[in-house]
């Protein structure tokens, strides 16, 4: 009945929105990402289209009366670990805030002492975010991978 609750409310929510015409599916609090059942503080997942963004970490009242994890569908086609990490990356937002490299750092810590993502998981990430322009909140590819080399080799 909760979740039946839920789902008209985020129907509601959803539908009242600007973004009225987007498609969402709920994964709820404990999905499958990278063929891993992952938990965030029981922060429902929500795959979202379209979306800005390849995830994002949305506080209550953005989208839902209640805090999500977002995925756009593509997040899917990536190599399991970086859907582990991009995952994580969101998780980390509701754990240190706003900040993108303090959510990258808590990320691949969480990602090296858990063992799914290891010094040789970086080749993947520097495919993915090595050419990234960056913009007003991600640094710049390079220093991105800098700093996230730093944090996982940080204790």
């Amino acid at each position: 009945m909760k979740t039946l609750l839920a789902l008209l409310l985020i129907g509601f929510m959803y539908t009242a929105s600007p973004v009225a015409k987007a498609a969402f599916t709920m994964l709820g609090s404990t999905p499958t990402i990278g063929g891993a059942s992952v938990v965030c503080m029981g922060i429902p997942t929500v795959v979202v289209s379209p979306l800005n963004d390849i995830a994002y970490a949305a506080p209550a009242g953005t989208m839902f009366p209640f805090p999500a994890i977002l995925l756009r569908p593509d997040v899917f086609q990536y190599p399991p670990v970086l859907q582990l990490f991009i995952y994580a990356h969101e998780c980390g937002h509701f754990n240190v805030g706003p900040d993108e490299t303090a959510a990258d750092c808590w990320a691949i810590k969480l990602g090296r002492n858990q063992g799914w993502f290891t010094a040789a998981s970086f080749p993947l990430l520097i495919q993915a975010l090595g050419n990234s322009p960056g913009n007003s909140t991600h640094l710049p590819g390079p220093y991105r991978l800098a700093a996230l080399q730093q944090c996982f080799l940080a204790p």
